[in-house]
Formats: C-alpha cells, sequence, structure tokens
C-alpha cells in the first residue's frame, strides 16, 4: 500500500534535489508493479521513500490533497515506513484499521453479541456492483450507511455513518464547507459543519426522522466503534419490536 501511495503523489513538485531520489524510487516501483506483490521493501528504497515524504515540495501538494486522489491514511503509513519495512515487522491493530481493500461483490459475516446474532454484509460501493446487493433486499431491517437509495428498502430503517470524521476536522482547516455548500452560514468549525450535512440528509430523507439514525464516526477509533455499535445494535432491536407491534 505505501509503495502505491507514493506512486500517486509522483505528479507533484519535487525539489531539484530529489528528482534522483524519485527516479530511483521509480524504477524499483516499475520493476515489482508487474508482478502484483511488494512482499519487502529494502531499507534503502524506504528510506528514499521517507525523505521524499519530507520533502518541501510534497508536503505542499499533500497539504491539497483534496485536489488528488490519495487514501485518508497516506500520512499514517508514509511516516512509519522506515518502521513498517523493518524484516520481520508485525502490523499493529492500527495498521489492520488503516489498511484499505476494495470491497467486490457482497462479503457476509456472522457473530454473535450478548447472545443476539447478526449476520453482516459488506458490499462494494461502486455503481457496476450494485446489481449483486439485489438478493439480499428481502431481509433487510436496517441499513448502514446508504446514501442512494433504492425503491425495495423503503421499509427499511436508515442507519447513517457520516465516518472518517477526523479526516472531515483535517479538511476543514484548508477547505471551507462554504466552498462546497454556498448556502451554508455557519462557523468555521466541525461541529457547526456536521449538523449543516446531517440536517442536508434529513431534509433528504422523505420519511419520520425517526426512521433515520446518524452516527459521527472514525472506523480507527475502537472506543468510537464500541459505542456506536451499540447503538445500531438497539436501533435493529427497536426495529424488529415495532415490526411485531411491540414497540
Amino acid at each position: 500500500m505505501t509503495m502505491t501511495i507514493m506512486k500517486s503523489i509522483t505528479m507533484m513538485i519535487l525539489s531539484a534535489e530529489s528528482l534522483n531520489q524519485m527516479r530511483i524510487f521509480l524504477e524499483f516501483y516499475n520493476d515489482h508493479e508487474k508482478t502484483g506483490i511488494i512482499s519487502n521493501i529494502p531499507n534503502q528504497i524506504s528510506e528514499l521513500m521517507y525523505e521524499l515524504w519530507l520533502d518541501e515540495g510534497i508536503q505542499y501538494c499533500y497539504k491539497r490533497r483534496s485536489e488528488i486522489q490519495l487514501i485518508s491514511s497516506c500520512q499514517y503509513f508514509l511516516d512509519r515506513i522506515i518502521e513498517i519495512s523493518e524484516p520481520g515487522y508485525i502490523p499493529e491493530h492500527q495498521d489492520i484499521l488503516r489498511s484499505r481493500v476494495q470491497t467486490t461483490g457482497v462479503a457476509e459475516i456472522k457473530f454473535s453479541i450478548n447472545k443476539l446474532e447478526f449476520n453482516f454484509f459488506d458490499v462494494g460501493g461502486q455503481r457496476s456492483q450494485r446489481l449483486k446487493w439485489l438478493r439480499l433486499f428481502g431481509m433487510v431491517d436496517s441499513v448502514i450507511f446508504l446514501v442512494s437509495r433504492n425503491t425495495s428498502l423503503l421499509n427499511a430503517s436508515i442507519i447513517l455513518f457520516l465516518n472518517k470524521i477526523d479526516v472531515f476536522h483535517e479538511k476543514l482547516k484548508i477547505s471551507p464547507l462554504r466552498k462546497t455548500f454556498p448556502e451554508y452560514s455557519g462557523r468555521r468549525g466541525s461541529q457547526d459543519g456536521l449538523q449543516f450535512i446531517t440536517m442536508k440528509f434529513h431534509s433528504a430523507f422523505g420519511r419520520a426522522d425517526d426512521e433515520l439514525y446518524v452516527h459521527y464516526t472514525c472506523a480507527t477509533d475502537t472506543e468510537n466503534a464500541k459505542v456506536v455499535f451499540s447503538c445500531v445494535k438497539d436501533t435493529i432491536e427497536k426495529h424488529m419490536l415495532r415490526a411485531v407491534g411491540l414497540f
């Protein structure tokens, strides 16, 4: 992943002394990209990547990352590239939480919490993947984070995760919300921004507000995830009780 991140920022402005380092890095990357697997990164390359990451030109362009496509964990991995590249390095929990693998198709995960059985379906969000969801819609009680709703889900409560609020906080420092939403009149702070975005979803929902549940989440914050999941569990139980006339 760190190799792909660094490849993504080759378009950025480099200082003169970094150009030769970038050439060495690109030669290494291109040689190994053909196999699709980079099992280890030599110390020379990891140190070179770290030096490039600290380059003033790259840091300047990184501040404008909203203009290019970079994964949100870019800084996390490049800050730690030398440590991660050490032979025998064992990934930590945060490494796993911050890694990204594109979801395709439908993946089902079954688990039990407090004697309550859950079937969790992770689905690919790309437009080409959406037809694969249809077979699941008949047994849906609640939907987690679905902005573009299908008519087959009209009876399901919607649990909206406004995820990566840590990234949202950082972006507001360099890109005011009013730039995207001219009608926004709140303060520049992230709390007002979150309330505005929540209001936009409620306005577009078109059903009773008590069927839309909004949570602000940071997937890499495990304590936050525990609290949010507890709220989701309560929401699903409430929906089930309502379905049988007990709520």
